[in-house]
């Protein structure tokens, strides 16, 4: 997913998936929400063992990427 929202620090992407967490930029302060979004999302990412990845530059936006593998072997080990 690409936006051009706000964009991201460094120091913040390092805790995107951190629950709760909202950066402390006071326009994203200004915006709804929990500190839960990407968290709930890196949680399913890595039970699928996938990767959540983010490229993001303040005031031009975000682009995040999931990478999951196509077959994990995890059934074939339980059967």
């Amino acid at each position: 997913m690409i936006d051009q929202g706000l964009g991201i620090s460094a120091e913040d992407q390092a805790r995107i998936s951190d629950k709760f967490y909202r950066s402390a930029n006071p326009e994203a302060k200004k915006r709804a929400g929990h500190g839960l979004g990407l968290s709930i999302v890196s949680e399913i990412v890595k039970l699928h063992h996938g990767t959540l990845s983010v490229e993001s530059e303040l005031d031009k936006g975000s682009k995040f990427s999931i990478e999951l593998w196509k077959r994990t072997g995890i059934a074939q080990r339980t059967i």
